[in-house]
């Protein structure tokens, strides 16, 4: 959950329904959502969450242009 009791969700690829999207949320939250799903997009940098990430000793940031290689 975040600070505000919201839980966290995300998007991504469904490998199910090709060219459509998926949403994954908490488990801890799933009776909250079966009564009501409101959905905010937010930036994961600019969640509460992401900064806690960067604080961590293991956080690399991304190379430089992004996480390609090339």
């Amino acid at each position: 959950m975040t600070g505000d009791g919201a839980p966290v969700g995300f998007r991504y690829p469904s490998r199910k329904h090709k060219s459509h999207l998926a949403l994954a949320i908490q488990s801890d939250s799933l009776e909250q959502w079966r009564c009501q799903v409101d959905i905010r997009v937010t930036p994961f940098a600019d969640m509460p969450e992401f900064e806690a990430l960067r604080a961590d000793a293991n956080y690399a940031a991304p190379f430089e242009g992004g996480f390609l290689l090339d």
